[in-house]
């Protein structure tokens, strides 16, 4: 309900007239107050109100209840002629009239509605589903942790039960994460976030790069410098960079400077893009145009393998509400995507954008936004920000996607695939999560891991005995005359030559293998 004294937009009334089924009626007329102030007066277009239908709400356009059916003007107008050029048929009893009508508690809403006089003047609904209560029940068909060689895919299936009351509804996201923790879902192109607040898997990292940054020149307060070396080739959003700028307030670019130092809420196309925004506020480190208030410098620094950039105590701009505001925190770019924010200390107040977004400011992750100066709210000292894209060798449902979302009323069931795939990785152990979340209980991390063997076996050793000899060579001319079909590890020892298919020619070298080892 809402006691508010505006005339409501687009009303609805859902009503039992002359006590039979459900109806609902609509109107986009003008709705005005009665001449005593006390009922919402208007014509539905769909629907008439007939007798039966008192008591019935009126719901105005965000489906609270303003009024109360209480009169008609029926046929007996027609008749006698009365009330014939009036354009109301329908008069709804005000709920903020009704509020505190009269000394009677029986005639008063407010005694009814809010017993407590609490004061609150707007009131939502509660979906019924909340007061069903799902069960998640699930199980996993195979092991999370795999062995796969090149080209080598694997599936495991989770399957998802609502075990809860009749009726009820299970919702579900499941989602491929490179945290135990996520402070969000995936961005468009897969992108997630987590800190060392949220995620006890993670703590915080400094590099101190003290003495061995390149201290790197701002031209004005609002501006970045020129762009530098980052030491290798960065992938970010699609795109692969060797070189950054970095803006005086406080974030990294990959494409056109921006100048604005009133930072906004992302993703934005008018805020810096492509770029990470460490801390983007109205900084004011030490720059070319430098006044009394700037302080504190900027330190780049690369090894080939990370790429660091330092705001050493970096002052905001002096106004009344940033009275000595320092801010020392860097941003960490690494080789295989992954980068990170990390704050050493922050004083005072501050006010700062952080998050990232791609070019055109389309996609992105905003985990932070402040508008005003503010203190002790997100920021701290000793924390860390961490950004890394969804694993692309785990999928949901397919290959390259990393979430899927439903809902599974109670008594059914549904599966979910996990799918593995070494499509080229390097040999080595990689890991990640499968996140499960429910509107029934906490959120639940599954472990993932995959062990990337590389090429399996060596060419020839079709039935991977480890030998080459006459059994590999009758694999090879069943494979083909189309008697054997084989699978990838197979397929690729048969093709010799490597050139993507298995005939004569294969046969041939195998039998040179065989016989003088070439």
């Amino acid at each position: 309900w809402n006691v508010g004294n505006a005339a409501p937009d687009n009303p609805t009334g859902v009503h039992h007239p002359g006590a039979e089924i459900k109806k609902f009626s609509f109107t986009d007329d003008y709705v005005s107050s009665s001449w005593d102030g006390n009922y919402w007066e208007f014509q539905f277009d769909p629907g008439r109100v007939i007798p039966g239908s008192s008591g019935s709400p009126l719901f105005d356009q965000n489906q609270h209840t303003v009024g109360i059916a209480s009169y008609i003007y029926t046929d007996y107008c027609y008749e006698y002629n009365c009330y014939c050029d009036q354009q109301y048929d329908a008069g709804y009893g005000r709920v903020d009239q009704a509020w505190d009508w009269g000394s009677n508690s029986a005639s008063r809403l407010s005694d009814w509605l809010d017993p407590m006089n609490s004061g609150v003047t707007i009131l939502d609904g509660i979906d019924i589903n909340g007061f069903l209560q799902a069960e998640l029940d699930y199980s996993i068909s195979g092991d999370l942790d795999v062995s796969l060689a090149d080209n080598e895919s694997s599936q495991v299936m989770f399957n998802l039960s609502n075990i809860g009351e009749p009726e009820s509804i299970l919702d579900y996201s499941i989602t491929s994460s490179p945290f135990s923790v996520s402070g969000d879902s995936p961005d468009d192109f897969g992108y997630q976030w987590s800190d060392t607040e949220i995620n006890p898997d993670l703590s915080p990292v400094w590099i101190d790069i003290s003495g061995m940054g390149t201290l790197y020149s701002f031209p004005h307060n609002d501006q970045a410098g020129q762009a530098v070396d980052i030491g290798f080739h960065f992938p970010f959003y699609g795109q692969e960079y060797n070189q950054c700028i970095i803006n005086a307030n406080g974030w990294i670019g990959f494409g056109a400077d921006n100048d604005s130092w009133e930072n906004g809420e992302i993703p934005n196309n008018t805020a810096p893009n492509p770029a990470i925004l460490g801390f983007w506020d109205d900084l004011n480190p030490v720059n070319d145009a430098c006044n009394a208030s700037c302080s504190g410098n900027v330190y780049t620094y690369t090894d080939g393998e990370k790429f660091v950039v330092w705001f050493n105590d970096v002052a905001h701009w002096a106004s009344s509400d940033y009275t000595e505001s320092f801010y020392n925190f860097q941003m960490v770019l690494y080789a295989d995507g992954r980068f990170d924010v990390n704050y050493n200390t922050i004083t005072s107040n501050y006010s700062p954008t952080i998050g990232t977004q791609n070019e055109g400011g389309l996609d992105g992750h905003q985990v932070y936004f402040a508008g005003n100066a503010t203190s002790g709210e997100w920021l701290a000292g000793d924390k860390s920000l961490q950004f890394s894209a969804s694993p692309t060798w785990l999928g949901i449902n397919q290959q390259g996607n990393s979430s899927a979302q439903g809902n599974i009323v109670a008594g059914e069931n549904e599966t979910v695939n996990i799918l593995y795939s070494n499509d080229g990785l390097a040999e080595g152990d990689y890991s990640a999560y499968i996140s499960l979340i429910t509107n029934t209980d906490e959120p639940i991390a599954f472990p993932v891991n995959l062990t990337a063997t590389g090429i399996p076996g060596m060419l020839g050793d079709i039935n991977q005995d480890e030998t080459l000899n006459v059994l590999d060579v009758v694999i090879c001319v069943n494979i083909i005359l189309g008697d054997y079909i084989p699978d990838s590890n197979e397929a690729w020892a048969a093709d010799l030559n490597e050139d993507g298919e298995t005939n004569v020619l294969d046969i041939v070298s195998l039998i040179n293998m065989i016989l003088y080892g070439v």
